[in-house]
């Protein structure tokens, strides 16, 4: 999968429904507010560092595979 701001922000939004939370609980622990994770859910600017701290924070691993470059 490619990873842009919209495949983080359905991925955020995909394991906090299969956790059985709402954004003001996923907000909680990641100390943020529902308004913030319902502009990545949206495809909003995400980092890389709050991505992974989201994902983490419900349990998750991400792996990246990084292709390409010179050879």
């Amino acid at each position: 999968m490619e990873a842009t701001y919209r495949t983080l922000g359905e991925l955020i939004k995909t394991m906090r429904t299969a956790e059985g939370l709402t954004r003001s609980e996923l907000a909680m622990k990641v100390h943020s507010y529902k308004g913030f994770i319902e502009s990545f859910e949206n495809g909003d600017d995400i980092t890389w560092f709050m991505f992974l701290e989201i994902a983490e924070s419900l349990g998750y691993t991400v792996d990246v595979e990084v292709k390409g470059g010179a050879e």
